[in-house]
């Protein structure tokens, strides 16, 4: 059952959070559902909540001493900052009381241009949330995970004891440093370096291994794994899924949620 973002918060997330792994009988409990860039949704967050998406993809640019939305750093002043148009909205969904969280609701912080300045507004934009959030120093499930990507230094980061909210997006590149699972939840790939197939034309028996091998590589570490750059086709989202890879995402969320659930 769907509840339209129209209705009061506290529903829309009463909704997300008591069914959104348990949408459909037919998704994976462990299946994650991300929002590529969602802020270039008609209506950013509520649309992927309403949907019960479980990981949001948000962009950002440090810009006067703000964090904007953005993937760009083309006309900052007129786009949103990340406070307003995603955490003060999540804050006021998760002002329901008594609720229990089985996985928390994944923030993908992608970071378009890194400097230090940016990841020391970013942690002190979230210690405003801590009650809400994950940290690395903590098992402790939480409703909020964020989890840094982009072109960032990585282990500088996992390394900085400043910041304890920051969780990372891998790279296959990261997989042998061997990297605590809980820190670096994910290891994300562009797809499009493993193959040219794009969901219409045949997958080579060549490429369907060497995806094969790169999930299971990345899944044998205890990591999930996430591919960009794959086409938004039914092709596509059945081959993601029946080989398990962890996080399916698109830009074309209703379609994909209404294809997961005919999958028997």
């Amino acid at each position: 059952m769907h509840i339209s973002y129209k209705f009061y918060f506290k529903k829309l997330f009463l909704c997300y959070c008591i069914s959104c792994m348990a949408h459909s009988t037919a998704i994976s409990q462990k299946l994650f559902l991300h929002s590529h860039n969602d802020y270039d949704q008609e209506i950013p967050l509520h649309h992927a909540l309403d949907l019960s998406y479980n990981s949001i993809e948000i962009d950002i640019v440090a810009y006067n001493n703000e964090l904007i939305v953005s993937h760009d750093t083309k006309h900052l002043s007129k786009k949103p900052r990340l406070d307003e148009a995603y955490l003060k909205k999540i804050k006021r969904f998760l002002s329901i009381d008594s609720l229990t969280y089985d996985l928390p609701l994944i923030l993908l912080m992608d970071i378009k241009e890194y400097n230090d300045l940016t990841l020391i507004l970013l942690h002190q934009l979230l210690e405003k949330y801590d009650p809400l959030l994950m940290n690395v120093k903590s098992t402790t499930i939480k409703p909020l995970q964020v989890i840094l990507s982009g072109d960032i230094p990585r282990s500088l980061i996992i390394n900085d004891k400043r910041f304890k909210y920051f969780f990372i997006d891998g790279r296959p590149s990261d997989l042998h440093k061997n990297y605590n699972s809980f820190i670096m939840p994910w290891i994300s790939q562009d797809f499009s370096k493993l193959t040219k197939w794009n969901g219409i034309n045949k997958l080579s028996l060549k490429d369907e291994l060497n995806i094969k091998n790169k999930i299971y590589a990345i899944q044998q570490q205890g990591k999930k794994v996430r591919f960009w750059k794959t086409n938004d086709l039914p092709e596509v989202w059945k081959f993601l899924y029946f080989m398990k890879v962890d996080v399916i995402s698109t830009d074309s969320l209703k379609k994909l949620r209404t294809y997961l659930e005919t999958i028997k």
